[in-house]
């Protein structure tokens, strides 16, 4: 693939340096891809969490155990789940 650069609004070819330079950018990039999917995958499930984490304090006022404990192993179930 050739790379392009915008010199003066015209597209100009890239050096061969600007382009390992590129390259390397984006060779950064896609190896932090699993990083990155796994840090937004486990935000969505925090968020669960910090969610059922309202809803206990709720059940512990009043004294609803059974609440307690469907909060306690939904909480291991979303655990479980992150990355």
């Amino acid at each position: 693939m050739s790379y392009m650069k915008s010199v003066d609004g015209k597209p100009v070819p890239m050096t061969d340096e600007e382009v390992a330079q590129r390259q390397a950018e984006e060779a950064a990039w896609e190896s932090g891809r699993a990083s990155r999917e796994a840090a937004a995958h486990n935000a969505k499930i925090d968020a669960e969490l910090a969610e059922n984490d309202l809803k206990v304090i709720r059940a512990l006022i009043e004294g609803d155990s059974a609440r307690i404990e469907a909060h306690k192993a939904k909480q291991a179930e979303l655990r479980a789940k992150r990355k």
